[in-house]
Order: C-alpha cells, then structure tokens, then sequence
C-alpha cells in the first residue's frame, strides 16, 4: 500500500464572500513552484467549500488521512455570536464532500483536533457552548462518515474545551484539553475509550496560578507516555523540576512541553 500523499487545510476569503475551507493535496514536495500540474510536481487538487447563499465562515484546525487517501479535518464554523464544532470528509481526488457540524451556542467553541485509526476511523475534539459553560466534545466516525458516538463532558462552572487528539496502541484516545473557570486555562490531559467514548481517566496535575494552555499532543505508544505542548504565563508553573527552565521566563507567555507517563 502507497503511503497517503500529505494534504494540508486552511481558509479563503474572496471579496464581499465569507471565510471558506480550502484544502490541498501535495504531490511533490520538491518542486521548485508547486502547480495544478501533477507530473510537473505540486498540487493535485485544491478544494473549498463553502454552501450557496451561505453566511457562516469556517476555519479548520486539524486534518488526518486515511490509508484509503481521504482527507478527514475539523473546523470552527462561526455563524454570528456562535461558533461550532464542524467535521467533514474529502475524496482522495476531491470530487466528493461531506460535511456537517454540532451546533453550539457563544463564542468559546470550535473544532479544534482530528487523528485517524488503523481502521480508517476518525475522531474529532472541541469544545461546544451550552448554557454558561463550553462542554468538551469528542466524536467519532467510521470511514463513511457515520457517527458511532458523541459524547459532551462539562464540569460545572468550567470551560473545557479539547485541542488535540491521540490515539494509543489499545485504540484509547487521548485528549490534551484546556480548562478554565474564569480565571485562566489549566492543562489537562483525558483519557476515553476509543470505542464507546465512555471517560476513563482525567490528569490535571499541570497548571499555575494564571493562563495555562494545551495546544497539542503526542503519544509514545512503545513507552506508554504522553507529551502535552502549550504555553503559560504563571510564574508558579508546577511542571518544571528538572526542566531546562526552570523559572518564568514572561513575555509574557513561556512555552510548555510536558512529559506524562499514562500508566
């Protein structure tokens, strides 16, 4: 089997038009100037999408390929005050899409990670508005895009909103997630079974006194440990024994690259 080409996504706004997502497909990316022209190396298909008559932009965040060379991406679609979780589907040739969204209430939400399993299902993670708090959301889709759970955490009085998404050799997911009661993220690390989303474990041991965020994740499945990457603005940061810095640099934000072991 051919490895998947690499794609990447992003966003297009064409005058007096809304936020569109666009995705390309790379062919070669040696080429000194990539081009629609496949043999010449360069891109095999650009694709955006945005509905007729349509008033709500979208951003995505995160995208995976699957082994059969279909694109699978989130994405945050703001529709005035409100801003949802969106996950969509790409043809390996950019011929077909299917796309949908959970709907959410306030600003806070959004789709924000996407990984794939060695069955070629995806899983999505964000965060939707409901009532005063944003409920962590994850998700999961067979290739075909047919939903086989979703499932919202929330925690009263807190935002808890997922930023990245991995999957460990059992099919567990991992999900580097921010909480925030108002007065700044703290980085927790969730634990889901991968095949009934039921929650299995939650580690909140990183955080300081002010803003401290995930942003994204990485498993070591042969070592069983996960690594968590953000940033922090607290000068009491309690992950930092042994660190290469061990104190607040400011600036007002320091960069964070956290080692767990998950069992």
């Amino acid at each position: 089997m051919n490895a998947p080409l690499p794609g990447i996504g992003g966003g297009q706004q064409l005058p007096g038009d809304v936020g569109n997502v666009l995705i390309a497909k790379m062919m070669n990316l040696n080429a000194a100037t990539p081009g629609p022209d496949a043999s010449t190396g360069g891109y095999v298909s650009v694709f955006t999408f945005a509905p007729p008559n349509n008033t709500a932009s979208r951003e995505i965040n995160s995208i995976a390929v699957d082994s059969q060379g279909q694109a699978d991406y989130t994405f945050s679609r703001h529709l005035g005050p409100d801003v949802g979780v969106g996950y969509s589907q790409i043809t390996a040739d950019g011929s077909s899409i299917n796309s949908t969204y959970f709907a959410s209430t306030g600003g806070k939400g959004g789709g924000f990670g996407v990984t794939v399993d060695a069955f070629d299902d995806f899983y999505i993670i964000g965060g939707i508005g409901g009532g005063s708090n944003v409920h962590l959301v994850i998700a999961e889709f067979n290739p075909s895009v047919t939903q086989i759970f979703a499932n919202r955490y929330a925690a009263a009085g807190t935002d808890v909103i997922g930023r990245a998404i991995q999957l460990d050799a059992s099919g567990d997911a991992f999900v580097a997630t921010v909480a925030d009661q108002g007065g700044g993220g703290n980085m927790l690390l969730v634990e889901v079974d991968g095949f009934s989303g039921l929650l299995l474990d939650q580690q909140g041991d990183a955080y300081g006194s002010n803003d401290d965020q995930n942003r994204g994740l990485a498993v070591d499945a042969a070592n069983n440990l996960a690594y968590q990457v953000g940033f922090t603005n607290s000068p009491d940061f309690n992950f930092t024994a042994g660190s290469f810095q061990a104190s607040y640099g400011g600036d007002p934000y320091d960069g964070v690259i956290i080692r767990e072991q998950l069992a």
